[in-house]
């Protein structure tokens, strides 16, 4: 008999190594697949934090920024690219606008809730566990209810209707309990329409906003 191409003693070698598993390619292509997908899943969840206030007047006036609460809960989309989602908020927000003469003493107030919804688009990139973002938008809000003090009140006389603007801001989140993802936001909000308005002076509103979200993620990519 001839002899064999594949010597003997390689032959038990070969086997175990089939046996074994697959190959280094396959593997690779196995764990890929198995490994947790980096694009954005759709979440629900809640947004709570701080917006700074600072209105723009017309005529221009001297002004101080005001604290005030936001809070709502957002839906977030996800979309055929990986990197891109559209998130939908609704939020209850106070804003407030006070107005100081040239020696820096209050000369009037105003304090407002809102009631608004905005609609924005999302971009992230993964780093690691960490998720960088941008997001951008316009913002309806709604007046739900307003506080002119004395000194303002003849000035500010017009009711106003929805106010419009556009939020733009950045962030970053993280996956907590391999379920909740976290995220800190900071934001620009720049009125678009009076939020306020008289016969001869009006405002409109401008804040910096500092968020926190916690959602659930609903579905993965």
């Amino acid at each position: 008999m001839g002899a064999s191409p594949i010597p003997g003693g390689k032959v038990p070698f070969i086997f175990a190594l089939l046996l074994s598993g697959p190959m280094p390619a396959d593997l690779a292509a196995q764990q890929a697949s198995d490994a947790p997908s980096a694009s954005e899943p759709t979440i629900v969840g809640i947004v709570a934090g701080w917006a700074v206030n600072d209105g723009i007047w017309k005529p221009e006036a001297d002004t101080e920024t005001v604290g005030g609460i936001v809070l709502g809960a957002f839906g977030q989309a996800a979309t055929p690219l990986s990197w891109f989602a559209v998130r939908a908020e609704i939020l209850w927000s106070q804003r407030g606008l006070d107005v100081v003469d040239g020696a820096g003493a209050p000369a009037g107030s105003v304090r407002a809730d809102f009631l608004g919804f905005a609609l924005h688009a999302r971009a992230f990139r993964a780093l690691g566990p960490v998720r960088l973002h941008l997001a951008a938008g316009p913002t309806v809000d709604q007046t739900l209810q307003r506080r002119v003090d004395s000194a303002l009140t003849p000035a500010l006389n017009r009711e106003v209707g929805p106010t419009f603007g556009v939020h733009i801001g950045a962030g970053l989140g993280v996956t907590v309990a391999d379920r909740y993802r976290v995220e800190l936001e900071t934001r620009w909000l720049e009125g678009l329409s009076d939020a306020h308005a008289g016969d001869f002076l009006s405002a409109r509103n401008r804040s910096l906003e500092f968020l926190t979200r916690v959602g659930i993620p609903l579905s993965r990519r």
